[in-house]
């Protein structure tokens, strides 16, 4: 039976956001794969006629059309904010072109259906990201490529020409996929890209408001909060004592202050990979303040003192993980300090000895070794208890319905 042309009726998903959103949580959740229903890609996707030349023999490919590109999930997500660019890679199991074709040669003629089965499609995909002159952020210049791992081919009807042309049989799959590849690609650009950007640009509007609500920028209050009231600025650092054969230092009384005022700095990062949302944010304090006693031994030498310090500002930035199913916790990825410039201020009339001078040279260097090592493990362990606590799947049930005052 021969393949005709057939027009097809896309349906025209107007459920709204959340539901959306709720399907792709509940299929990942009972499938393990992020499938997005509702984007209008043609399915079937008829593609023009294919002509090529194999081994001088020519063959021609008509009714040609494209099967299972609905069908994809989505595999990773990558918006990289310092470069302005977005990454995107599908993957479609199956991809099936079915056709007719012809074939002359000097020794027969043969014509019938085709069948191509394309395994393991991959579908990457980038966007230069822009901003307008409000800020808002949009989508251009998209580029996508395509590949698969495997492909099966069936001709019907070959006959006597396929004993001549055996390698066709084996080299059809790549060279009708290249031939169909740009109109698959078309489609994409045209129905994907473009809605892509018109999101983007909506979204955009809608988080630049003046009113809008930002939740990391409320978690980020909320930060402030639970760092004063549970008394970590000012934070007391432990005793510190440090000893190499007759030099031993002592630091003790070790204190800084200003850890509550802290913001978030440049934009969030965000990626999903396999079914697992990576939240990136960078957290920056103010000027701190500190104080702390120490005391230098070298042999029989002792001396005693305390100092006032600054330190420029303390950054931290954090990959949060958490999973599409929404039943398990989220999970602190990474965290990463950094300590701006330290000073010391020695209130000393009289003069430094030469050991003295050295230790207090020295100091600034190793109260930032202090500090990052007194603070990194506790910062890790607690804001670990803290995403513990959150239900997230909670969170989700009472949140969502906001989205569906975004109009998309």
């Amino acid at each position: 039976m021969y393949l005709t042309e057939t027009t097809f009726v896309l349906a025209v998903d107007d459920r709204k956001l959340s539901e959306r959103i709720r399907e792709v949580l509940a299929h990942y959740k009972e499938h393990g794969v992020v499938r997005i229903s509702g984007v209008d890609l043609p399915d079937p996707m008829a593609v023009p006629d294919v002509k090529r030349n194999f081994a001088g023999t020519p063959m021609n490919f008509t009714n040609v059309q494209v099967y299972g590109l609905s069908n994809f999930t989505v595999d990773h997500v990558n918006t990289d904010l310092d470069n302005m660019q977005l990454f995107v890679a599908l993957k479609m199991e199956r991809l099936v072109i079915l056709g007719n074709y012809s074939v002359k040669s000097w020794l027969t003629r043969s014509a019938g259906p085709f069948n191509i089965t394309l395994i393991d499609v991959e579908a990457t995909g980038a966007a230069e990201l822009n901003r307008d002159e409000e800020g808002k952020l949009g989508a251009s210049d998209h580029r996508l490529d395509m590949a698969f791992r495997d492909a099966k081919v069936d001709f019907h009807n070959f006959g006597l020409v396929g004993t001549f042309l055996q390698g066709v049989v084996a080299s059809a799959g790549p060279v009708i996929f290249e031939a169909v590849k740009p109109s698959i690609i078309a489609q994409v650009d045209e129905r994907v890209g473009k809605d892509l950007d018109k999101k983007l640009k909506i979204l955009g509007e809608k988080f630049s408001s003046p009113d809008a609500d930002r939740p990391l920028d409320r978690a980020v209050i909320e930060g402030r909060k639970y760092v004063r009231i549970n008394g970590y600025d000012p934070y007391h650092l432990k005793d510190y004592v440090l000893q190499e054969g007759i030099v031993k230092i002592e630091i003790s009384r070790l204190w800084t202050a200003g850890l509550s005022h802290f913001y978030r700095v440049g934009d969030v990062s965000l990626s999903m990979d396999s079914g697992t949302i990576q939240l990136g944010v960078t957290l920056a304090t103010g000027l701190l303040t500190g104080n702390c006693v120490w005391k230098v031994t070298i042999g029989e030498y002792k001396k005693t003192g305390d100092t006032n310090f600054t330190v420029s500002h303390l950054q931290v930035k954090a990959v949060v993980n958490q999973s599409l199913d929404v039943s398990q916790h989220p999970v602190l990825d990474d965290l990463d300090l950094h300590i701006g410039r330290l000073q010391v201020q020695m209130d000393r009339a009289e003069k430094m000895d030469l050991m003295i001078e050295f230790f207090i040279n020295t100091l600034p260097d190793l109260l930032k070794h202090i500090i990052v090592d007194a603070i990194e493990q506790p910062i890790k362990a607690k804001a670990q208890e803290i995403l513990n606590k959150i239900d997230v799947e909670e969170m989700v049930d009472k949140n969502l319905p906001e989205v569906d005052n975004i109009v998309l």
